[in-house]
């Protein structure tokens, strides 16, 4: 490909970036207040300060106290919460960015100033990847900063930062999603709106339902879990999307501590949870199969909006 090729789309994605950058703005903040609030508003910093995983800090008079730790907010933030939102953003990134251009006669306009139907659409997913980063970087940065503070980060900041990367590696592979089905139905915005909308609500019902069985799981020592009516929870992560975003800050049952991992500050001890790995080969693959899967759909967007009538 020509330098020229490169220069058409990098203009292109300016023109996004600057005919956007209030939305940007708004969900930048939105996404960093979000995160504030859900770290901080939870009790992440315990008797002996703040540590990452959960633990169990034993006090000079004998007492025990537990705590979550910070990877339990950090679980929510870049969970539930982070793939609703993330969803809805990239929604509207893909409807204003294709959809609404198509309707309004503007995605035409590129055309006649020399650019192909490829550098057009590459440079419009370029433009909606970097939204979605720029977007996640300023609280990827927060929770790192305060996580490097905690008592274990030598233990757990290096965990921190790769959940960062492949969380937003996870939703740029959703995006991708979006795109094929924009292309799709480029020309039907009600029928696209109609699909993301069933996409991002299965998404939410789907974290829901996991999210209730993690919680469930951990209630009562897990007996819960067997009763009919929670039962069957167990395998809905087999069909989520979400299945492709591995959180590999999932730490052992703190009220079952090995004291594998002891820290000592004043006239107290704490132990630390260890990792939990569920499944080491899933957790390996997964990077892979989103980034192949990212390839895959954004070629075949490529070919239907080669063969999609543009109305020139």
């Amino acid at each position: 490909m020509s330098n020229d090729f490169y220069k058409k789309i990098g203009k292109s994605i300016k023109y996004h970036q600057k005919i956007n950058w209030v939305l940007t703005l708004c969900f930048g903040l939105i996404w960093l207040l979000l995160t504030i609030l859900v770290t901080q508003g939870m009790n992440i910093g315990g008797r002996s300060g703040l540590f990452i995983a959960p633990n169990l800090t034993l006090d000079g008079d004998g007492k025990k106290y537990l705590n979550n730790g910070m990877g339990e907010s950090i679980s929510y933030i870049w969970g539930i919460f982070g793939f609703i939102f993330f969803s809805i953003i990239t929604l509207i990134l893909v409807f204003n960015t294709f959809l609404k251009e198509m309707r309004t006669g503007q995605i035409t306009l590129w055309m006649t100033l020399g650019m192909s139907k490829t550098s057009i659409l590459l440079s419009k997913i370029f433009n909606i990847f970097s939204i979605l980063i720029i977007v996640f970087i300023p609280s990827w940065l927060f929770v790192v900063v305060i996580g490097s503070t905690a008592n274990d980060a030598n233990l757990y900041i290096g965990h921190i930062i790769a959940s960062g990367f492949l969380f937003i590696f996870f939703n740029l592979f959703i995006s991708t999603i979006y795109v094929l089905i924009g292309m799709i139905f480029i020309n039907q915005s009600g029928l696209f709106l109609s699909i993301a909308l069933f996409i991002t609500l299965f998404i939410l019902a789907t974290s829901i339902i996991n999210f209730i069985w993690i919680m469930v799981s951990y209630s009562e020592h897990g007996t819960a879990k067997d009763q009919p009516f929670y039962s069957w929870m167990k395998y809905v992560k087999y069909f989520s999307i979400q299945s492709l975003y591995v959180q590999i800050l999932q730490f052992d049952d703190r009220e079952n501590l090995v004291p594998t991992v002891l820290f000592r500050i004043k006239d107290s001890q704490t132990m630390v949870a260890p990792l939990k790995i569920s499944n080491l080969f899933w957790t390996i693959i997964t990077p892979f199969i989103t980034i192949v899967g990212s390839i895959s759909l954004t070629t075949s967007s490529i070919l239907i909006f080669n063969i999609k009538d543009l109305r020139i």
